[in-house]
């Protein structure tokens, strides 16, 4: 049974707005970890070469494993809780869902810094990437919800 597309387009929408935060707290953990990363590295690397390597990549490890752990637990919970009300129709569930991929690489593609003086480059960094995510996702997610209701 087909639900009706004003309904998608709300699912779509909270997925994409899902997906959109997903992906910046993914950008946020990473940055985290990357800058530790970095400094231990910098710090093992006067011992050798070979301990800073294994250093290095044991960071990016674990940030590689966190980061794809936290999409996939996200997805697997929105579509889960899609699911409660498409039921079997998978369809529908499949169209919904689509945004969270959408949400996800827009803000990967079009987060943005800027350098303020007088800050530290990492706070810098992260807070600005956390403004400009924000507004963006705010302006996709309407965009998304007003383009798909109007396409009805």
């Amino acid at each position: 049974m087909c639900k009706p597309a004003l309904v998608t387009a709300a699912f779509s929408t909270i997925a994409f707005l899902t997906g959109a935060i997903t992906s910046l707290i993914s950008g946020f953990l990473g940055m985290k970890i990357a800058t530790y990363a970095n400094a231990r590295t910098a710090l093992e690397a006067r011992k050798g070469i070979g301990k800073a390597f294994t250093t290095a990549f044991r960071s990016g490890v674990a940030m590689g494993f966190l980061l794809a752990a936290n999409g996939q637990l996200v997805l697997y919970i929105t579509i889960n809780l899609f699911k409660l009300y498409y039921g079997d129709d998978w369809e529908g569930l499949f169209e919904a869902i689509t945004g969270y991929g959408l949400g996800g690489s827009s803000m990967a593609l079009f987060e943005r810094t800027r350098i303020e003086p007088n800050m530290d480059t990492s706070t810098n960094i992260q807070s600005n990437t956390i403004f400009c995510s924000c507004s963006f996702i705010l302006k996709m997610g309407m965009f998304l919800f007003v383009h798909v209701h109007s396409s009805v």
